[in-house]
């Protein structure tokens, strides 16, 4: 924070003059690099330069896939693919590209499920975006059909000419920054569009799996010509370069260690062979370490020599002064040559040699360390009640079953399901592989089903499905997988479980939520701190209530599918409850959707939160 506020100061008109090209002229922000041995804590110096609003740029990041004007980017192609991608359009609306508020979003759900091709609904908003988000809609709509029509790289072209994506990025807090990187974005989509045979499904997931995967990949480089901000990189990255200002914070933080660990090494020069099995290791490994420490010792002196020299006119060092000294650091390198200690504030210079240099104590008072009060003692007619030993053991025994319960649960954890010998009958011939994999198929499909698709093209639309977003994982049993699915379906789509989802409003589909575990249990397992997280399946409106729904792919009857919804009493109570928690009183409860069955089951809650009600909705469908 002093540093921030001191190259703020420093900045002023006239404050202080470099040279620049053989001419003397006012400091500027580019003229300043901060030099990080590592980048570790980078994001600390970045945000306070920006709280004193000094433009910077980290020069060094490799989360390229992580910025949040690649993500947009992303996200509208994610909706080009998908126009019923929900999470997605929310991004983009959330997103300068929308501009909408948190509210704003929940009152155009109102409206029906986000579809980018029902611009119409927005008719009867009453709000002033109206007409943006309308015509934002329109544009997507009249990319997502020229999606699977056009080149990859014309509609590239027709993306950037139809949405301000680079205008809004040099409008944001990293301006040139943040232009770059999507001028890079389109490169490296210019770049996968050159695969051949490469779909533009196949080529949206490629985005999307490096935005999950995050690879390391740079941000794009700044042209050093019309860099005007301050740069903060490594003092690696420095290297042959010079800069009017520089500075080095963090010198206090200490060298990393030798690596002690279970290892087996050679050194070539003196034959000599280590080998280290904790806590033990053979007599070779110990001058190989002391090689190791002189080492790293002399790497410690060069890089402190390095950042040093990168500076022309001006060079700050700062470290912090910590409680418990020691240990080797680039301040402790310097401590060793100057003549007085550092952190002494009476000491206004420090001496190296014949050289003066200016010595500041920094002790800001938000820094500044603040003892908590000790507690008063508990008294019982002048004397101190001292605990006893039961109390003692009764405490630790707690503290133990603390640190061995699990931090976090999932409703799946709650349910402990037995497979009779009937339900393994009742598999029939499905192949083995396919079987265990067809659940998770079947959760996929309907995550981004289209319940109101008309009946007659349902098997088209599943085997595109499949095709687009499955065909890296169903591999030599495709075909199988393909008509196992219909099959489902063909049992599904007559079912008073579909129907109740077509009638339904579809508020979110896999929906994650993390919830304080439900105070009933008390399992030592499950205690009373730890955290419930987990997905649900589908968060519908229907007749004025909300329900959460869940999927299930077990082999039942009509006969046993109460039987079994019982098993998973627990697993759909904590899901309710999840969903009252983050939702409120709206919530109902919850309903299973037996798939292969076609049967809905409601587990409906109490007042009281803690009673249940089945009722089975027994029926038939119609063949």
């Amino acid at each position: 924070e002093w540093l921030a506020g001191w190259i703020e100061e420093q900045l002023l008109p006239g404050k202080h003059l470099v040279v620049e090209k053989g001419v003397r002229g006012p400091l500027r922000p580019g003229h300043i690099a901060v030099l990080l041995r590592k980048f570790t804590n980078a994001q600390v110096y970045l945000e306070a330069l920006q709280r004193h609003n000094i433009p910077c740029m980290a020069d060094g990041e490799r989360h390229f896939y992580r910025r949040q004007e690649v993500i947009d980017v992303v996200n509208v192609l994610r909706v080009l693919d998908d126009p019923t991608d929900a999470l997605a359009l929310v991004g983009i609306l959330r997103s300068s590209l929308g501009g909408l508020t948190d509210q704003e979003i929940m009152d155009v759900m109102k409206f029906g499920p986000l579809d980018i091709r029902q611009a119409q609904r927005l008719n009867e908003w009453a709000c002033s975006q109206q007409s943006v988000i309308r015509g934002l809609f329109q544009r997507l709509a009249w990319l997502h059909a020229q999606a699977n029509r056009l080149p990859i790289r014309e509609l590239i072209d027709h993306l950037f000419q139809q949405l301000p994506l680079v205008e809004l990025a040099a409008a944001s807090s990293h301006g040139e920054q943040a232009v770059v990187n999507v001028w890079k974005l389109r490169d490296l989509m210019g770049e996968q569009a050159a695969i051949p045979s490469l779909s533009f499904s196949a080529w949206v997931e490629r985005l999307v799996d490096s935005l999950m995967t995050h690879p390391s990949e740079p941000e794009a480089p700044l042209a050093e010509e019309t860099l005007d901000a301050i740069r903060v990189l490594t003092i690696h990255k420095a290297k042959g370069l010079e800069f009017p200002v520089v500075m080095l914070p963090g010198l206090h933080q200490k060298a990393t260690g030798l690596d002690r660990g279970a290892q087996i090494t050679f050194d070539w020069i003196s034959g000599l062979y280590g080998c280290t099995l904790p806590p033990v290791w053979n007599a070779g490994q110990v001058p190989l370490w002391e090689k190791q420490r002189i080492r790293e010792a002399a790497e410690q002196r060069r890089v402190l020599y390095v950042g040093m020299t990168r500076a022309r006119e001006r060079l700050i060092l700062s470290g912090g002064i910590l409680a418990k000294r020691g240990g080797e650091s680039l301040l402790s390198l310097i401590q060793e040559i100057v003549e007085g200690e550092f952190g002494n504030s009476e000491l206004s210079v420090v001496r190296v040699g014949a050289v003066s240099i200016p010595h500041t104590v920094v002790t800001p008072a938000v820094l500044k360390f603040v003892k908590p009060p000790q507690p008063h003692a508990h008294t019982d007619g002048g004397h101190e009640v001292v605990i006893s030993t039961p109390q003692w053991d009764a405490r630790e025994m707690r503290w133990q079953q603390t640190n061995q319960a699990e931090a976090y649960v999932n409703p799946s954890m709650l349910h402990q399901q037995a497979r009779s010998v009937q339900e393994r009958g009742e598999r029939g011939q499905i192949s083995r592989g396919i079987s265990q994999h067809l659940g998770t198929l079947m959760h996929q499909v309907l995550q981004r089903w289209d319940f109101q698709i008309e009946p007659g093209m349902v098997r088209s639309a599943l085997v595109a499905f499949c095709e687009r977003q499955l065909s890296g994982e169903l591999g030599e049993d495709k075909d199988e997988v393909i008509r196992e699915l219909e099959a489902l379906f063909d049992q599904l789509l007559p079912s008073p479980a579909y129907r109740e989802l077509q009638r339904s409003t579809i508020l979110g589909r896999e929906v994650p939520f993390a919830v304080p575990l439900p105070v009933g249990h008390h399992e030592p397992s499950f205690p009373r701190t730890c955290v419930m997280e987990g997905v649900m399946d589908v968060v519908y409106e229907i007749d004025g209530d909300v329900w959460v729904g869940d999927y299930k792919t077990d082999q039942v009857s009509s006969r046993t599918v109460a039987q079994r919804a019982e098993t998973y009493r627990e697993q759909a109570h904590a899901y309710a409850r999840a969903a009252s928690q983050c939702l409120g009183p709206a919530v109902k409860g919850c309903k299973l959707f037996f798939i292969r069955l076609g049967e809905v089951v409601t587990v409906a809650v109490g007042i009281d939160g803690n009673m249940f009600q089945y009722e089975q909705q027994m029926a038939r469908r119609e063949r």
